[in-house]
């Protein structure tokens, strides 16, 4: 790898930590009693011009006072996936303390289980925040958030079935898969802002963090493909020298006369 490659794969992964643990702090604020900031504080005039960007503050008080158990769940399942989740790509602990990466392994599991089984009902339940009109307006969200947490135990499990059968290759693909989907608690965050400033258009501001979670898990593919295709071309590279020098020992062994004709023994020496 190239330095500007180094470098670039270094910024990365130092933003993808950063963003990853900013989220997971800011989401234990909500086991602190009373929770702060469980409705933001947005423009008034922006409060009073849009009626869905009233009804999206109120969300997560709604969801805190009415299902508080089924929320803090399921968000300290989200901590624990989210902040865990990063020391398993750590090639260091994966090599010198393979006991402390499988623990930490099936803690994210399990994390993704619980995350998940919660997930399904809150993405509907979140529905009664809304005034009976505008409750069609959340509809695509709440098929983002049933889709999405079917599919991150499902990659999840697939990530420790392939880890169950020793497929360690499988299993570090579907663990980037999974996270990909982890990391959906990010994206979403950070996309809301930029559709508010950008677009007033209501289903928009209402459901595009949430929909966008499949580009995350279409990242993951691309990552997951472009490093099979880094490891073939090293794979050819190391054999092509150990299969010349395999022809050539043979030849050597005989004294450079070449390859010996299938079914005659090489000329004996003259007395």
């Amino acid at each position: 790898m190239t330095s500007a490659g180094s470098w670039k794969r270094k910024a990365a992964t130092a933003l993808m930590w950063s963003l990853a643990l900013l989220v997971a702090a800011g989401a234990a604020r909500y086991f602190l009693v009373p929770p702060p900031l469980l409705r933001p504080k947005l423009p008034p005039d922006l409060v009073a011009r849009e009626p869905v960007v009233r009804a999206l503050s109120g969300i997560a008080e709604y969801l805190y006072v009415h299902h508080r158990a089924l929320l803090l769940t399921h968000i300290g399942c989200g901590i624990v996936a989210l902040a865990g989740g990063l020391v398993q790509f750590l090639g260091s602990v994966r090599a010198s303390r393979p006991a402390l990466h499988r623990a930490m392994g099936l803690a994210y599991l399990a994390a993704v289980l619980v995350g998940g089984a919660t997930g399904m009902p809150l993405g509907v339940l979140f529905l009664d925040a809304f005034p009976e009109e505008l409750r069609p307006v959340f509809h695509p969200s709440m098929v983002a958030f049933l889709a999405l947490s079917a599919a991150w135990v499902a990659v999840s499990a697939m990530a420790f079935r392939s880890a169950r059968q020793r497929r360690f290759g499988d299993h570090r693909a579907w663990m980037i898969r999974s996270y990909s989907l982890t990391f959906a608690a990010v994206t979403a965050r950070a996309w809301a802002p930029l559709f508010l400033l950008l677009s007033a258009e209501p289903v928009l501001l209402a459901n595009g963090g949430i929909l966008l979670w499949p580009l995350n898990l279409a990242v993951a593919e691309w990552l997951v493909r472009r490093a099979a295709a880094s490891r073939s071309g090293e794979q050819i590279v190391v054999k092509r020298p150990g299969r010349a020098a395999a022809m050539a020992a043979p030849s050597a062994a005989r004294g450079g006369r070449g390859p010996a004709r299938a079914g005659r023994p090489p000329p004996s020496a003259p007395a």
